[in-house]
């Protein structure tokens, strides 16, 4: 069993106390039990001046979330929608690109197969530009040789300087 405790308070508070019971549609066990829970719940002082008028207190709330929510969508106007707009137009660029890239890294492969093919026959080339000046040397030192074989025997053309001719020619062989 409860037990009950008996508040003193002055008869102008206790009519106060009672019409608030009324307007509210409560007992004044019951009304004075949930004010003390109210102010437990919101640790609220009834002293503090500032805490006597809730009402105007909600409407100074509704008024500063209203002007932040009214800044909030300025700023998705001026803002926001613009940088979504040109992430859209990039968005659709890039769609109509995608195929252009596919093509360029195709052709890209295709270059480089060109390319290695290409080093392939510069090097082709150059192994039959050697070969070239080896078979041009090795002719014209058999050449020289009979010149002087020639020379030695009396018999048909023969170089007068073959040392000479043959420096000269080595260095245009050279330059191939």
């Amino acid at each position: 069993m409860k037990k009950y405790k008996t508040v003193l308070m002055d008869e102008t508070d206790h009519i106060k106390l009672e019409k608030l019971c009324s307007m509210h549609g409560r007992n004044m066990k019951e009304f004075t039990s949930q004010m003390i829970d109210f102010f437990d719940r919101t640790g609220m002082d009834p002293t503090d001046e500032r805490n006597t008028n809730l009402k105007e207190a909600i409407k100074e709330l509704r008024k500063e979330n209203n002007r932040i929510i009214s800044f909030i969508k300025q700023q998705e106007k001026t803002k926001l929608e613009p940088i979504l707009d040109q992430m859209a137009v990039g968005y659709r660029t890039f769609e109509k690109n995608v195929g252009t890239l596919n093509k360029m890294g195709v052709m890209e492969e295709q270059l480089s197969k060109v390319l290695r093919n290409q080093g392939k026959l510069w090097e082709c080339l150059e192994n039959t530009r050697k070969k070239a000046v080896q078979k041009a040397i090795q002719l014209f030192s058999n050449y020289l040789k009979e010149q002087e074989w020639g020379k030695a025997i009396g018999v048909g053309k023969y170089v007068k300087n073959p040392k000479e001719l043959n420096d000269k020619y080595m260095e245009k062989f050279f330059e191939i």
